[in-house]
């Protein structure tokens, strides 16, 4: 038989008491943090898929001038082929020049707010470990 009787109930009172300062000390703030940086990463995701959108934009717009400029070059002669030839080319080079420019900046926006997001939470999780440890080592002097 299992014997009720004073240890029992202060043991679950203790564990009850104890549970719900760990609670809000510890397992909310750490939950609300992780629910923060989920939405920052969302943002982030968010941005990043607009960038690639506009590159694709920016892509589309290539591939329209590249066939128009085709096209055009097949209607007229020989000399008048070179001509377009050449401004076609200007055109491929400086539509090139200004994808990979958007392509190098997207990227460095993404290495940037990579390299923060991960700033800010090793310094963060640094900070809820010191404060973990501290906690530990309080409770286990105070037993």
């Amino acid at each position: 038989m299992i014997n009720f009787d004073f240890t029992l109930i202060f043991n679950v009172v203790n564990f009850a008491i104890l549970y719900f300062i760990l609670r809000k000390v510890l397992f909310l703030p750490i939950l609300d943090y992780i629910y923060k940086q989920r939405e920052f990463f969302k943002a982030n995701s968010l941005r990043t898929e607009e960038i690639i959108e506009e590159t694709e934009v920016i892509y589309k717009s290539y591939n329209d001038r590249l066939k128009k400029a085709k096209q055009d070059s097949l209607v007229y002669t020989i000399e008048r082929k070179q001509l377009l030839w050449d401004e076609r080319e200007k055109k491929i080079n400086d539509t090139i020049t200004e994808y990979m420019q958007k392509v190098e900046k997207s990227k460095k926006e993404t290495i940037i707010s990579a390299q923060k997001a991960k700033e800010s939470l090793a310094s963060k999780v640094e900070k809820m470990s010191d404060k973990i440890v501290n906690n530990l080592l309080e409770r286990e002097v105070f037993k």
